[in-house]
């Protein structure tokens, strides 16, 4: 069972004073081209209440700790903002009013059931001048709703067909600390929740981010910004731009652009990336864009996807800490989408529809079977899907595809594994016949495992040798103690020398026609090391590698990339992939 989490009620009490633009979505206010996100005080304390119904109605489940579930997500909301939440205890109070008590209800009563409309929740809140003043959360409350019978159960045991409090209170309190809706499958703030997942508890880098650039509390990251608009002109408001890890391929953080066809996104840790533009199409549609103040934009989701430098071969953009990086212009271009992917949904065997969940939320390694409702997903060769990066793998061809009006479907086997790192990744298609990309940010969750995994990625061109490409992989994992743990290069001239380089953080710097270093050798660990090459070509090399036994490199990353000379190159020199490397 899922439903959408009702939108907030923003009630707005004075004109605002414009500020900075970004692309995060908080809960704005403004002209159309310069929203004001509001948020509470710097620093505040806010104090909130919880109806004294709450855990005892009958739409919670037995042995739920329903309190302990609030405060701790709300808690989870301070560390983000630097706000401090206070529990002053239970309240008679039922329903939300502007009356100085930030609430926290279940109640089941008239004036909450016509707020709610049928919803799962629901938040309010005021703010004047910039300033937020007072928010209350609405669960609803009643077996009966949406339909007799048919009503919302909530619990904070994890069990299965049941919402979960923790999750649900990180979302709507995030409306009461500033943040709307976001676009990413896996953040807290997607404005649909699903029985029985938990993945609302912990804030997605795209929360993290959001909250921490509205109340200033990024430290240590770096901005994107640019504009979204038509080939040969026109503004594009409302598109989703969204971040790809180009190491991982997992998802990090996004935005909209407003109603200038510009974006900044905040909070990015230092990396390399790729940025994709894609239109609010479905799932995430333009009903969706809580606040008011969207009511004064024209939302434009008639274009389709792109990505900066063209999505043939999209742009890996590299972020440093305290910078923001323009990206200037990426062009996007109707018509409107023919392709769509609006959810996504989990089976243990690749029986359709055979107790279906929306999300796996287990750690790697796991096979599943995983499939796809959409507009036309039915067509086309399986080989159009693919999900980024180098860990999540499609590993066969389709079993079952239908086409019924309006209910696309396709049922893949999925494999995720072992050195799989947490976070939330992307499904690509792309499809032949029409020539679109759809993507769908964040809709495969991995958690994080028990005990934390060390894994290698590798990722970047390189510049391939006057024998071909020089490859470079990790044998084994670099795990603490590991003493076997080694590098292999293959691939390479015989008779020359290697010199490895290690860095604190990829890159992706053209240093020639066709060859990129990646890795930012101004952060090298150490002076280059060269390393006699056995003769012959494409003689292997392995180095061993062994793995210090020292707590401190505990989830460290470091970046390898071997120069190999060679005179047959018009450059002299031939560049291995880089090999990222996760220390656990």
């Amino acid at each position: 069972m899922n439903a959408r989490v009702r939108p907030y009620l923003v009630v707005l009490v004075a004109a605002l004073t414009a500020l900075s633009v970004r692309a995060y979505l908080p809960i704005w206010s403004g002209g159309p081209t310069t929203p004001t996100p509001n948020t509470w005080p710097s620093g505040a304390s806010v104090n909130y209440a919880v109806n004294d119904q709450v855990g005892t109605q009958v739409i919670f489940q037995a042995g739920s700790l329903v309190v302990p579930a609030i405060d701790t997500a709300v808690a989870r909301l301070g560390v983000l903002s630097g706000l401090t939440f206070i529990n002053q205890g239970q309240t008679p109070i039922t329903d939300p009013a502007q009356d100085g008590t930030n609430l926290l209800t279940w109640a089941d009563t008239p004036a909450n059931q016509a707020l709610l409309g049928g919803g799962l929740g629901i938040t309010t809140v005021w703010f004047t001048n910039g300033v937020i003043t007072e928010f209350d959360v609405v669960g609803n409350g009643s077996p009966n709703s949406p339909a007799p019978g048919q009503g919302f159960f909530f619990s904070t045991l994890g069990t299965p067909g049941w919402f979960d409090v923790d999750g649900f209170v990180m979302h709507e309190a995030g409306h009461g600390i500033g943040m709307d809706h976001s676009a990413l499958f896996n953040a807290s703030m997607y404005p649909f929740q699903f029985a029985g997942t938990l993945k609302t508890r912990l804030p997605a880098a795209d929360d993290d981010a959001g909250v921490g650039a509205i109340y200033a509390q990024n430290t240590g990251t770096g901005s994107v910004a640019g504009t979204v608009q038509r080939t040969g002109g026109g503004t594009v408001a409302g598109a989703h731009v969204f971040l790809v890890d180009a190491v991982t391929g997992r998802t990090r953080q996004g935005g909209f652009t407003i109603g200038a066809g510009t974006f900044t996104i905040d909070g990015i840790a230092p990396g390399i990336y790729r940025v994709y533009v894609e239109p609010v199409d479905g799932p995430f549609g333009p009903a969706n864009f809580s606040a008011a103040w969207w009511n004064g934009v024209t939302i434009d989701n008639t274009f389709q996807t792109a990505a900066l430098g063209g999505v043939a071969s999209p742009t890996v953009l590299k972020v440093a800490a305290g910078a923001t990086n323009s990206v200037g212009t990426i062009n996007v271009n109707g018509p409107a989408p023919t392709r769509n992917m609006v959810q996504v949904f989990y089976l243990s065997t690749p029986t359709p529809l055979v107790n279906p969940v929306s999300t796996l939320e287990q750690p790697a390694p796991y096979a599943a079977w995983f499939g796809i409702f959409g507009t036309g997903v039915d067509q086309g060769p399986d080989s159009a899907f693919t999900f980024l990066g180098p860990f999540p793998d499609i590993t066969g061809p389709s079993t079952w595809a239908t086409s019924n009006p309006g209910f696309d479907d396709r049922i893949f086997p999925l494999s995720i594994p072992a050195e799989t790192p947490s976070g939330s990744y992307v499904l690509q298609w792309d499809d032949p016949t029409t020539g679109e990309l759809v993507v769908f940010p964040g809709c495969l969750e991995v958690l994080p495992p028990a005990t934390p995994r060390a894994y290698t990625a590798p990722y970047g061109p390189g510049c391939p040798g006057s024998t071909g490409p020089v490859t470079l992989t990790g044998t084994g994992t670099p795990s603490l103690g590991n003493a076997a743990f080694s590098v292999t290069l293959a691939g390479q001239l015989g008779g020359q020398l290697a010199y490895f380089v290690l860095c604190a953080l990829p890159d992706h710097l053209q240093v020639g026609p066709g060859c990129f270093a990646s890795v930012d050798w101004m952060t090298s660990f150490f002076d280059l090391t060269a390393i006699a090459l056995p003769t012959g070509g494409g003689g292997m090399l392995t180095v061993p590698f062994p793995v210090p036994n020292d707590p401190a490199l505990a989830g460290t990353d470091i970046y390898a990339q071997v120069l190999v000379s060679d005179p047959m190159t018009p450059a002299g020199y031939a560049l291995s992939n880089a090999l990222a490397l996760h220390f656990e």
